[in-house]
């Protein structure tokens, strides 16, 4: 009991209880005190600092190891097998799972609006807009006119529209 005492401070308890035999009386034995800050100094380490505060440490001056988690240097396949786990920069973020946009919500990929269409697709997916024939037209020539081959998709019919 009295070393437990001593060891946590308590020197006054371990001089009352006797603190062993040959101690003189009226002695106080010396003050003990448990260390219990872990980070003696200023150590850190390379992760605590990269992550205290975010764009203070630079990290592109530091070689990097491994494998992305986005494989831009690959180019994505044509048709991906169930078991390729490899994220080829076409799957969404968080951002994009918790917030939606319209389209996600449709089932429309960035794929859908690269597409080349013909005319009457195109006049087909604008025509609830209620366009006029003559807007139409005009839209669409300036679409042919963005690209060098003449050829239109909903992405380049909308930034038409737009400009």
């Amino acid at each position: 009991s009295s070393g437990i005492n001593a060891e946590y401070g308590g020197a006054e308890e371990a001089a009352k209880e006797g603190a062993g035999e040959g101690a003189k009386e009226g002695a106080v034995a010396p003050e003990r005190t448990r260390q219990i800050d872990g980070n003696i100094g200023d150590h850190q380490t390379s992760a605590s600092v990269i992550n205290a505060v975010a764009g203070m440490t630079p990290t592109h001056s530091s070689r990097s190891f491994g494998v992305p988690t986005i494989r831009s240097d690959l180019p994505a396949p044509r048709i991906k097998r169930v078991g390729d786990n490899t994220n080829y920069g076409e799957q969404s973020d968080v951002y994009g799972l918790v917030n939606p946009s319209i389209y996600t919500t449709r089932n429309l990929t960035e794929r859908d609006f690269l597409q080349v269409r013909s005319r009457d697709q195109i006049r087909g997916i604008f025509a609830s807009m209620g366009i006029s024939d003559e807007r139409f037209a005009d839209v669409w020539q300036r679409a042919e006119g963005m690209n060098e081959d003449g050829l239109v998709s909903v992405d380049s019919f909308m930034t038409a529209m737009r400009g």
